[in-house]
C-alpha cells in the first residue's frame, strides 16, 4: 500500500479477487449490467448529464480505473472527470428484443483511459419505452458494489471513499476446521448437465421475474432464507429442463446433482465498498437428481446453512485481507486447478423496480469463458429478478423461465399445503 500510494497519489492495490479476474483471458467477457425497462420517451443528454455531474461525488468508486500490467496492476484515479465520458445513447431497429440489445450493447468499449463504466439509453425497439443501463467491468466492480451504485446515484446518497480494508476478524482453528468441510467439494467432478443437442451459435439469455410473495410464504413456513430457496428452486428448473440427466441412466455421479459455484460477499457489517471485488465462491452441489421438491430443499438447507457459511466466510475474508505476496500465485493456482461449473450470483438490492416507474429490470451477469453457464438472482424488495447466461443458444433455453416459475410454485404448495398467491410469476421478454 505505501509503495503504491507514493508511487501515484490514491492508487489501491487489487484484491485476492481483482487478481483473480485478471487472469481471464478476455476481459471483455467481464461486463456486465442492469436495465431498468421503462415507458415513455427516452431522457435527454442534459439530464443525464445532470444527473452524473457529482456522480464521483456520491460514489468515489466510479473515478478509478485499474491500470499498469501483469503482477503490478492496480486502482489509480482518473483525472479529469468528465460525465460526457460515461454517457451512451444507442438505437435499435424496430422490433428487436430489450434483452438481446442491452446484450449487444454490453459490447461497446469503454473509452480509453477512463474509467470502465458507463450509463447507456437504449432506444428504437419499440416506440412507446426504452432502456436505462448501467454497465461496468467486473474489474472495476462485483454485484454488490453495482447494486449500490445504482442506489446510489438513484437515491443522492453518498457512498465512502476508497481506502484500506477494515481489518479482518481473527481466524481461529475453528474456522479453519469448518472452512475446510468445503474444500472436498472443490474436487467433485463436473457432471453433465445441459439438453442433449446441439447449440446455436451466439448468446442466450434466459430472464424472470419470480413472485416474491411466494418465496416468503416458503420462508414462514420452513425457515428457509431467499437464497436458499433459490438454490432449490433452481435444481427444480434443471432438473425439469434435461430430467434424462438425472434419472441414474447416467450414471451414479449424475444422481448425486450438479456441483456449482456460488457467490459469496466479504464484505464486513460496516463495509460498504463498491471498488473491485469482494466476493468468494462456495462450491455446491445442487440436487437435481432428487424428485421431491421439499426433499431438494432440504438438502440445499444441509449444504448451504447459514452458520456454516459464516464459519467459511471468515475464513475467506481472513485471506481476503492477509499476505499480499501470496495473493497473486494463489490466483495463478486456483485459475489453473478450477473445474468449469455454472457460477450462481446472488445479489440483494434496495433498488425496486415498482417504486421507480419502471416496468421490470434486466440483469445480464458477466460470462467469463472458462464458465459453462450463469444465472444470476436479485433479491428486491417486491420481487426476484432471475437470469441464466449462456455462450451458446442451448436447446430449450426458452423453457428455463417457465421452468423456474412451475419449480417456485411446486415448492411453495409442497411446503404450505397452499397455491402460491398474489402476482403469477412471469418471463419479461423473448431473448433467445
Amino acid at each position: 500500500m505505501s509503495t503504491l500510494s507514493s508511487a501515484v497519489p490514491g492508487a489501491l492495490p487489487l484484491a485476492w479477487p481483482d487478481k483473480y479476474l485478471c487472469l481471464d483471458p478476455d476481459p471483455t467477457q467481464l461486463r456486465f449490467a442492469g436495465a431498468l425497462r421503462r415507458e415513455g420517451p427516452p431522457p435527454a443528454h442534459e439530464e443525464l448529464r445532470e444527473m452524473l455531474a457529482g456522480a464521483v461525488g456520491q460514489v468515489p468508486a466510479l473515478g478509478y480505473r485499474v491500470t499498469g500490467r501483469g503482477w503490478r496492476r492496480r486502482f489509480e484515479p482518473c483525472p479529469d472527470y468528465d460525465p460526457d465520458d460515461h454517457i451512451e445513447f444507442v438505437r435499435y431497429p424496430c422490433g428487436q428484443e430489450p434483452a438481446l440489445c442491452v446484450l449487444d450493447a454490453l459490447e461497446r468499449p469503454f473509452p480509453h483511459g477512463r474509467s470502465p463504466w458507463s450509463l447507456q439509453v437504449i432506444s428504437g425497439y419499440r416506440d412507446t419505452e426504452h432502456l436505462l443501463v448501467y454497465r461496468v467491468c467486473h474489474l472495476l466492480q462485483d454485484g454488490m458494489g453495482a447494486s449500490l451504485t445504482a442506489h446510489a446515484l438513484l437515491s443522492g446518497n453518498a457512498l465512502p471513499p476508497p481506502g484500506p480494508p477494515l481489518p479482518a476478524e481473527p481466524v481461529t482453528a475453528q474456522h479453519l476446521l469448518r472452512g475446510a468441510q468445503f474444500l472436498p467439494r472443490f474436487l467433485q467432478r463436473p457432471a453433465r448437465w445441459l439438453p442433449a443437442g446441439r447449440p446455436e451459435p451466439g448468446p442466450a439469455l434466459a430472464p424472470v421475474v419470480l413472485d416474491r410473495s411466494a418465496f416468503d410464504d416458503i420462508t414462514r413456513s420452513t425457515g428457509a432464507g431467499t437464497a436458499q430457496i433459490c438454490l432449490a428452486v433452481l435444481a427444480g428448473a434443471l432438473r425439469a429442463w434435461a430430467p434424462h440427466h438425472w434419472d441414474g441412466t447416467a450414471g451414479r455421479r449424475q444422481r448425486r446433482g450438479l456441483p456449482v459455484h456460488m457467490t459469496l460477499d466479504l464484505r464486513g457489517p460496516r463495509e460498504r465498498t463498491t471498488l473491485g471485488n469482494h466476493v468468494g465462491i462456495v462450491p455446491l452441489t445442487l440436487p437435481c437428481g432428487e424428485a421431491s421438491p421439499t426433499q431438494r430443499l432440504q438438502q440445499t438447507l444441509r449444504q448451504a446453512d447459514y452458520g456454516r457459511l459464516g464459519q467459511y466466510r471468515r475464513l475467506l475474508r481472513g485471506f481476503l485481507h492477509g499476505a499480499n505476496g501470496a495473493q497473486w500465485p494463489a490466483a495463478w493456482l486456483c485459475r489453473t486447478l478450477e473445474k468449469p461449473r455454472p457460477l450462481v450470483t446472488m445479489v440483494s438490492t434496495q433498488v425496486d423496480v415498482s417504486r421507480l416507474g419502471a416496468m421490470e429490470l434486466l440483469t445480464i451477469p458477466p460470462r467469463p469463458r472458462h464458465v459453462p453457464g450463469g444465472f444470476i438472482f436479485i433479491h428486491q424488495p417486491s420481487t426476484i429478478t432471475a437470469c441464466a447466461a449462456f455462450h451458446l443458444d442451448h436447446p430449450g433455453t426458452g423453457l428455463l423461465p417457465g421452468l423456474l416459475t412451475d419449480a417456485l410454485t411446486e415448492l411453495h404448495a409442497a411446503t404450505t399445503g397452499h397455491p402460491a398467491r398474489g402476482r403469477a410469476a412471469r418471463t419479461p421478454t423473448k431473448t433467445s
